[in-house]
């Protein structure tokens, strides 16, 4: 058994969400259970294409809970997922006993002579896979107790066989509307979302132009990078060395995931998008950026990409075109910014503060700089 401390303030800590997905990787069937599930945390671990590529292979029985936390949002999630895939198998666990909360937070693999027993504090939720601290252990159990293992999984869900309702079950629909409505009446955990700054009528005025929000150990870290072209896949964003490594934090040929999160021309937050971290033997370091996909590369200029750091290895982003609200802001910051060479793409580092300064309209503001549960 191994302990692991996940830390957002730790460069070498592990990510939850990371040691899942090295852990299905082969596996030939697993399970699991949680308390709390979010839209984000959907999307961080089931949708990610490792995960998806395990259940080519196995098949997966996910039981979450509606206690607490799981709203509709993260059962529609849910649901469009178990619609696309065959081999997975989703459940609520549906209770009615007063003053108990169902509240494990594990997963298992089975592989051909061994399995794996992820079991800690994290749910399924974006805070949980890759902002919090968390701890969890991993047990690798012989081909006898793997055995065990899976038959002491398939005997618990037979007991509780009356209590894992479906996702779409009427009484799952209203437990997780009242988990929304308690949520609301609770109000947000974090600052309310940063309002669009208007020009100011005079000096005394600018004083109370909204800024963006800093960690609380530090500014947030900002880039500003022309993409290049790269071919007819200019989505997948090719980067230099330097910013692959200390900006993005990934490493050449380590598993390492970047998590990547966009915001419309209105501030809303797109999915949050877990990609690897790609290097190939040109040199070239890239990550694909879903707000890419479907779009022409112009044929004067080039996108640039506005990447906010958010936490550990997981970033908010605005994809611009020429033309489009904010291009020219950004187009001018780079302009008097870089230092690099002329024929290379213009790319450069510097805090969220300094975006801000250049481009307070921006839609980046709207919510606060921090990974969404």
């Amino acid at each position: 058994m191994n302990l692991h401390l996940q830390d957002p303030l730790d460069p070498n800590a592990p990510f939850l969400q990371e040691k899942i997905l090295e852990t299905c990787a082969g596996a030939t069937c697993g399970g699991g259970a949680f308390a709390f599930v979010t839209k984000s945390g959907v999307d961080l671990l089931l949708n990610d294409l490792a995960f998806k590529a395990f259940t080519t292979e196995g098949n997966f029985d996910l039981v979450v809970g509606v206690d607490e936390v799981t709203n509709p949002l993260a059962l529609t999630s849910l649901r469009q997922l178990a619609g696309e895939i065959d081999t997975l198998q989703i459940r609520v666990f549906y209770h009615e006993q007063p003053n108990t909360t169902f509240h494990p937070k594990f997963c298992w693999f089975r592989h051909k002579k061994t399995a794996v027993l992820i079991t800690g504090s994290g749910n399924l939720t974006g805070r949980a896979m890759r902002g919090n601290w968390e701890a969890f252990t991993i047990t690798e159990f012989d081909e006898k107790d793997a055995t065990a293992l899976e038959d002491r999984w398939a005997a618990w869900t037979h007991a509780h066989a009356e209590r894992l309702r479906p996702l779409d079950d009427p009484a799952v629909i209203a437990r997780a509307e009242e988990n929304q409505r308690r949520a609301r009446r609770l109000g947000p955990r974090l600052p309310e979302p940063l309002q669009e700054p208007q020009p100011p009528e005079s000096p005394a005025a600018d004083e109370n132009i909204p800024r963006p929000p800093l960690a609380a150990e530090g500014q947030v870290a900002a880039l500003v990078a022309e993409i290049p072209r790269a071919g007819n896949r200019w989505n997948q964003a090719n980067f230099d060395l330097n910013t692959f490594r200390h900006f993005f934090g990934a490493q050449p040929g380590a598993s390492h995931r970047i998590v990547l999160q966009h915001v419309n021309d209105v501030g809303e937050l797109g999915t949050m998008e877990s990609r690897p971290s790609v290097s190939v033997a040109s040199h070239n370091y890239r990550f694909e950026l879903e707000a890419a996909s479907g779009l022409q590369y112009p044929r004067r200029g080039h996108p640039i990409g506005v990447f906010l750091q958010i936490g550990r290895r997981t970033f908010r982003y605005r994809l611009l075109l020429p033309r489009w609200p904010g291009y020219s802001a950004m187009r001018d910051f780079l302009a008097t910014r870089y230092t690099g060479r002329a024929n290379q793409m213009r790319r450069v580092v510097a805090t969220a503060a300094d975006v801000y300064q250049a481009w307070p309209g921006s839609p980046l503001w709207r919510e606060p700089l921090q990974i969404e549960d």
